[in-house]
């Protein structure tokens, strides 16, 4: 932990828990001093192949974390106290993944956290912008807190059919809400939503059976 690695640095961490040295082991990885996490740091997407043994990360000082970096790993746990940019799909399609932990976080991109279908609670203070289908699919999401978000993209929220409450947006507007971005999830009709007087009306004008606080 150097610092500032290079991805090839990374390349070579990946290699080693890929190995078979490293098979069966449920290992957490602690980046002390670095600063940003590369695209495709534990997942290939020319040969599909992600690191299965990481089970938890944390990051201290890290404030981006690159498009697909964890997609498809065992993750359990991933702690990332100082990152603001979480990138698209860095952590779609982590199964197990229960802990999500980014106090900072104001960017959420699209397909953040795409099918991550263990996922229970979404609590992102400072996130202002969640990105297409950020949270699509997370199945058994039941809470989601994003009390100064001001853009939700399209099927943001979209299947997560288990979201009974929402706290999105009491100290800022909203801009505009798209019609799909609780697609398969309002079905339940059973979620209830904090927000601004404002911004109710954008909720409701989608036709959106929510219980407003």
């Amino acid at each position: 932990d150097g610092g500032s690695p290079t991805t090839a640095d990374f390349d070579k961490l990946e290699t080693l828990l890929n190995s078979d040295a490293a098979k069966n082991r449920k290992i957490t990885l602690n980046f002390s001093n670095i600063e940003a996490i590369p695209a495709e740091a534990f997942f290939n997407t020319t040969s599909g192949i992600a690191v299965k043994t990481i089970v938890a990360v944390s990051a201290e000082k890290a404030t981006t974390i690159g498009a697909n970096a964890f997609s498809r790993t065992a993750l359990t746990t991933a702690t990332f106290p100082m990152a603001t940019t979480i990138g698209d799909g860095a952590f779609g399609n982590c199964p197990a993944l229960t802990t999500a932990s980014f106090p900072k976080a104001t960017t959420i991109v699209d397909n953040a956290f795409y099918q991550c279908t263990a996922l229970t609670t979404a609590s992102f203070p400072k996130a202002t912008t969640i990105g297409v289908s950020a949270f699509y699919q997370c199945t058994a999401l039941t809470t989601a807190s994003f009390p100064v978000a001001t853009t939700i993209g399209y099927g943001a929220f979209g299947s997560c059919a288990a979201l009974t409450t929402m706290e999105i947006a009491t100290g800022s507007t909203l801009g505009t809400i798209p019609s799909t971005a609780f697609d398969g999830t309002t079905d339940t009709a059973n979620i209830t939503v904090t927000t601004s007087a404002a911004n109710k009306s954008k909720f409701e004008a989608n036709g959106w059976q929510f219980k407003f606080l």
